[in-house]
């Protein structure tokens, strides 16, 4: 089994310039193997559309990982995903 999970961070931009950091928190209803990690970001009078983030994990051995949306960055925007339909007669 791995080391499992120590922190997560969230690196967060309001505005496209300045970057900030948040450091998450694992539910009471988890742990470091299999949690459900939480956080917040004040938004401070900017809309959801204007977040983009990018997510790092470090885990107890000290590797870390991060996921950037293949350097896009992530967006706080709300996304819509349209999955093909497939229909089986009989």
């Amino acid at each position: 089994m791995g080391s499992g999970i120590r922190e997560i961070h969230l690196l967060y931009s309001l505005n496209g310039i300045d970057w900030n950091v948040r450091t998450l928190w694992v539910l009471s209803s988890g742990d470091v193997y299999d949690g459900i990690w939480s956080g917040f970001i004040p938004l401070d009078g900017s809309t959801p559309e204007s977040l983009s983030f990018i997510v790092q994990a470090v885990d107890q051995a000290g590797n870390v990982a991060y996921a950037a949306n293949k350097g896009q960055s992530y967006s706080g925007a709300e996304s819509v995903t349209y999955l093909p339909l497939v229909i089986k007669n009989d």
